[in-house]
């Protein structure tokens, strides 16, 4: 995605879950290591609301692509 600033949304999976957006800092059995996995996640929610990029994703609510805005401590994704 572009605008007239250059590229400005990316695609996402996992991270952008719905029960990880709302607890970021909970890891996955599945991570093999839970410490890294959970700081990059932070850092990509922070990076996605701090900068207003637009996100997109099979794991979104419809219509799959909208923006991550900072709630409450926390993350909040919010549809187009």
């Amino acid at each position: 995605m572009e605008d007239e600033t250059g590229p400005n949304g990316y695609a996402a999976g996992r991270p952008l879950m719905s029960r990880t957006r709302s607890t970021p800092e909970v890891t996955w059995e599945f991570d093999t290591d839970q410490d890294q996995a959970r700081e990059s996640r932070l850092r990509l929610l922070a990076f996605a609301a701090d900068d207003n990029h637009f996100v997109a994703g099979a794991h979104l609510d419809s219509p799959g692509i909208g923006r991550v805005v900072r709630f409450r401590g926390s993350f909040r994704y919010e549809a187009l």
